[in-house]
C-alpha cells in the first residue's frame, strides 16, 4: 500500500506531445532487442505518437489524475 495519497501522485510518465498519461510499450524483437541494442520506446494511445525513454526523462513531473492512479 502506498503512503501517498493517490491524489497527490507525481509522474513523468506522459506524452510529451498531448500530455496523456496513457503510454503503451512497444514491442521489440530478438533482432532489435539484442543484436540493433534498440532502446525501449513507448506508444501514445491518443495521438500515436512513437516515445523513447529518454523523451519521458525529459518531461517536467506533472500530477498524475486520480482515476488512472487507483488502477
Amino acid at each position: 500500500m502506498q503512503s501517498t495519497p493517490s491524489s497527490n501522485m507525481i509522474s513523468k510518465w506522459y506524452c510529451p506531445k498531448c500530455g496523456s498519461f496513457s503510454l503503451k510499450k512497444r514491442h521489440r524483437g530478438y533482432f532489435k532487442k539484442t543484436i540493433l541494442k534498440q532502446p525501449l520506446q513507448y506508444k501514445c494511445g491518443e495521438c500515436d505518437e512513437k516515445i523513447s525513454e529518454l523523451d519521458i526523462e525529459g518531461n517536467e513531473a506533472r500530477e498524475v489524475p486520480i482515476f488512472i492512479a487507483d488502477q
